[in-house]
């Protein structure tokens, strides 16, 4: 059965709301999002902790400016994205943004610290902005302090938003141009290491050498565990890692993400295609010279 609020629209009762898959409660929920680019941030959390500085602000402010209580609303969970990039993956596509999108009902805030901690790319921008007006849920960028209920402030989000997609297309231009000369000079990319080669040099001089030799009993032992026992990478990933804590003499303390390992789950799989290409090679060679 439905009510008539205040306003005159329709209020759905409890038990409608549940059959419709909506939340049992009706007061309007404060959401909040935030995002960092790079492990270093994640990892620091140096990043994250000034976009909670902003955003913690800003909730004080808008419940003073709509003049109500923390009990007129719910504060909702804090959501966040971690090393992924808004240049290459829209806000639906992020594991906390399709999250939020999931969560959100008419009638709710949104708070972003800053519009490129949400969008790098204008056309997601645009889209996900029409859809949020026409659910009737307000949306705020914390840090630009935009009012979304005039045209002006419109014509700076969206003003903002084309900016911030150029700056992106120009960091990536510039990081593939740091990338192609790094590889011409035979230095590390990203401190991503391939297989069978490790950093040496003092820092602003590394380079990689060849270490196939030494690691040679890693690419063996991989294979190993994925012909024989059938293991999948990030298992292999783990006993890699331990067994070079072991080696090494290095804490046993293992990295909270496999991507932190000295041999990550993509490396491990990197090192298993390259051995297998090679052991082909070879023995298309065997067979050619048998002929």
């Amino acid at each position: 059965m439905s009510t008539r609020n205040g306003n005159g629209t329709a209020e759905k009762s409890p038990a409608i709301r549940k059959r419709l898959g909506m939340r049992a409660d009706k007061r309007p929920h404060i959401f909040t999002y935030r995002r960092c680019s790079h492990a270093d941030s994640a990892r620091t959390g140096l990043g994250l902790q000034e976009q909670d500085r902003i955003l913690d602000a800003f909730i004080e402010f808008l419940l003073a400016r709509l003049n109500l209580t923390r009990d007129d609303v719910v504060i909702a969970e804090r959501l966040t994205d971690e090393v992924v990039s808004a240049y290459k993956v829209q806000l639906g596509k992020r594991p906390a943004g399709k999250k939020l999108l999931g969560l959100i009902e008419p009638g709710d805030h949104i708070i972003f610290p800053k519009v490129d901690r949400a969008f790098r790319d204008f056309g997601d921008l645009y889209m996900q902005m029409k859809a949020w007006e026409d659910m009737n849920v307000s949306v705020y960028f914390a840090n630009e302090n935009i009012d979304l209920s005039t045209p002006t402030g419109r014509l700076l989000l969206n003003m903002i938003g084309i900016f911030a997609e150029w700056e992106s297309v120009l960091t990536s231009e510039r990081n593939c141009a740091t990338a192609r000369r790094l590889k011409e000079e035979g230095r590390p990319v990203n401190q991503k290491i391939p297989p069978g080669f490790e950093i040496v040099g003092e820092p602003g001089k590394r380079h990689l050498k060849d270490a196939r030799k030494k690691q040679a009993w890693i690419g063996v032992w991989i294979v190993e565990m994925r012909d024989e026992k059938g293991w999948d990478w990030g298992l292999i990933a783990d006993k890699v890692e331990h067994r070079l804590a072991n080696v090494h003499h290095r804490p046993k303390k293992m990295p909270k993400r496999r991507m932190d390992y000295h041999w990550p789950p993509k490396r491990c799989r990197m090192a298993y295609e390259i051995i297998k290409a090679a052991e082909a090679a070879a023995g298309e060679g065997d067979e050619s010279s048998t002929e």
